[in-house]
């Protein structure tokens, strides 16, 4: 604690509190900023929307429609190619089909409180256009099995 505060009538605790006992979480950034720099996460995030973008493409290709509208390489989708495409059940089976494939992993989620959609994030900036074609694939065969059965 500092010294000059035994002596206040009035302790402000951000200025004088055990602050020195909480971790540093800005440790990661600054540690990140130090190897990449800022060129470095400039590319990274620019790769990552690329991807992004690539997604959404094979997505769009596939017959997935694509609900969301954002340059993050978070990608909110329904099924144009089922009546049913659209719907939290049908969904769900989706996500349940390629998941315990163990090919890849995505979830379901509902937008604005109402439209229930497939969500695939871009989340490691090593991933590829092979690693974006075969969650395409992925998913493709998903479907082909749940419409099967379905």
């Amino acid at each position: 604690m500092p010294r000059d505060a035994a002596g206040l009538e009035v302790t402000d605790p951000y200025q004088h509190s055990m602050q020195w006992s909480r971790r540093f979480i800005g440790l990661k950034v600054f540690l990140s900023l130090a190897v990449a720099g800022w060129e470095g996460f400039e590319e990274t995030v620019r790769h990552m929307t690329a991807m992004g973008a690539h997604l959404k493409a094979a997505l769009q290709a596939d017959g997935w429609r694509i609900e969301n509208d954002t340059p993050l390489p978070v990608v909110c989708f329904t099924d144009a190619t089922h009546p049913e495409g659209a719907t939290k059940a049908y969904l769900e089976a989706i996500v349940r089909e390629l998941v315990t494939s163990g090919r890849a992993w995505i979830s379901s989620t509902v937008l604005g409180g109402v439209q229930p959609v497939l969500r695939a994030c871009i989340t490691n900036y090593r991933t590829q256009a092979s690693d974006v074609e075969a969650l395409a694939a992925a998913l493709r065969e998903a479907r082909a099995r749940l419409v099967s059965s379905y």
